[in-house]
């Protein structure tokens, strides 16, 4: 069976946390830039539908 599915987590965790968490875990000294959005346009929030992805895997998926 060919069939799409959504991969990925179903929290929400945006990239600026995942950035802090990178620069915490590293002990890095990098900074944060903020750029303007692309003019074809940014998404500001995703969260894929995993459910597809839940009940092929037949488990629940741990938090980060």
């Amino acid at each position: 069976m060919n069939d799409v599915i959504n991969v990925g987590n179903d929290i929400l965790f945006t990239i600026k946390d995942l950035a802090e968490l990178i620069i915490k875990l590293t002990n890095s000294k990098s900074k944060i830039v903020f750029l303007p959005p692309l003019k074809e346009g940014d998404m500001t929030r995703r969260q894929p539908d995993i459910t597809k992805m839940k009940s092929v895997l037949e488990r629940d998926l741990l938090p980060l």
